[in-house]
């Protein structure tokens, strides 16, 4: 039978495969959670900037819409300007019932059609309309409110716009974001450190210590004792190799001894039927008989040898291989 060496296949080792595993599901999980945290505070930024400009839209809707009233859509400008006293306020205009721009800061701007998501919202509802939107001057990313002006009759005189901004806000959100992608960078590898020196000392160990004692077994050295310390799977599978170290060991040297008491055996034998058949007429019959007699005996004697290694072969559940 040709001993098949083990040989050492190049890829990556348990170790890494598992340390990996586990670092890819630890970072999946991680982001998800950040993703997720990131989409619910956005959401409750905007919800929370949202009610704040609902509230100074109520006070200024009320103020332009007494200024309109006494004095006409002249005076309102005033409280246009008023409004832009809060520094969360971008810009401020107030449009006719059809979209056209009234009243504004700048005369330039004056006549302008607007059109957008909030005041068509704000025609429809009655009611105050947000969009988000980012203004043309300065970029700032804001929130476009569209609040319908009342006349006393109690139909639509007009629509107040105005921007809030929340780029100060957003870019808190965003910096806090970027924060925590350095403090999960720095869990990840801190995790990728952890995990790894576990597997080592759990499992790395382990499985080398198993694989130089089996490397043993595979040239024939059963004096290989694995020291099993953990009731795990590992330790379990341990205490399996040792056992069979042990059988193997055993059945191996019941096996070495059945081989030599064979051969010697066949070399009596062999010894014995030559000397008979160098025998002349002057060997005495009585000496004859006797030769013959311990020939026979070690004829029976290879049988038993023979049927005992049969015995220890049936052990082992052989198939049709070529070794």
């Amino acid at each position: 039978m040709k001993r098949k060496s083990l040989k050492t296949r190049k890829g990556f080792s348990l170790t890494f495969k598992v340390s990996m595993t586990i670092t890819v599901i630890i970072t999946t999980l991680m982001l998800g959670m950040g993703s997720m945290t990131y989409v619910i505070n956005h959401r409750a930024l905007i919800a929370q900037e949202t009610s704040q400009g609902m509230s100074i839209g109520k006070l200024a809707v009320e103020l332009t819409e007494n200024r309109m009233a006494q004095d006409g859509p002249e005076a309102v400008l005033g409280a246009i300007r008023s409004m832009k006293s809060d520094p969360k306020i971008l810009e401020a205009y107030v449009t006719s019932p059809s979209g056209e721009v009234i009243v504004h800061e700048q005369p330039e701007s004056m006549g302008n059609r607007m059109q957008s998501r909030a005041l068509n919202a704000a025609m429809e509802s009655r009611t105050i309309g947000v969009q988000r939107s980012v203004t043309e001057s300065g970029g700032n990313t804001s929130l476009l409110f569209v609040a319908p002006l009342s006349a006393s009759d109690g139909q639509i005189s007009g629509y107040l716009h105005y921007h809030t901004d929340v780029s100060g806000a957003l870019a808190f959100l965003h910096q806090s974001a970027l924060q925590w992608i350095r403090l999960f960078v720095l869990a990840v590898l801190v995790a990728l450190v952890l995990v790894r020196l576990v597997i080592v000392r759990a499992v790395h160990r382990p499985v080398r210590r198993l694989l130089k004692a089996t490397e043993r077994v595979a040239v024939g050295d059963f004096s290989e004792e694995l020291e099993t310390t953990s009731r795990d799977e590992l330790g379990q599978l341990g205490e399996g190799f040792n056992l069979m170290n042990r059988q193997l060991g055993v059945l191996f040297r019941s096996i070495h001894q059945s081989v030599s008491e064979l051969d010697y055996t066949s070399r009596q034998i062999v010894d014995r039927s030559e000397t008979l058949a160098e025998a002349d007429s002057s060997w005495p019959a009585d000496r004859q008989d006797e030769w013959m007699k311990e020939i026979v005996s070690n004829g029976k004697r290879l049988v038993r040898v023979s049927d005992k290694l049969q015995a220890f072969l049936n052990q082992f559940q052989l198939n049709d291989q070529k070794y």
